[in-house]
């Protein structure tokens, strides 16, 4: 099984967190704000799609390490 691929989230408002893609297609977003807290979705594009202003993922966009 592929390894995961991390990538790095930047929110809107320039806090960045990191996160990574399974091979199935799911991710993980970890807040370093919250130590014991990760967010999961079943895709990076369902995690960042539609979000609403205020919300902490509007806006949000994703770049992939090399």
């Amino acid at each position: 099984m592929p390894a995961a691929k991390p990538f790095r989230l930047k929110l809107a408002d320039g806090r960045t967190y990191e996160g990574a893609k399974f091979a199935d297609g799911f991710v993980v977003v970890h807040h370093p704000d919250h130590p014991n807290i990760c967010t999961v979705a079943i895709s990076l594009d369902a995690l960042t799609a539609d979000q609403p202003e205020g919300h902490w993922l509007h806006g949000a966009t994703a770049s992939w390490y090399r």
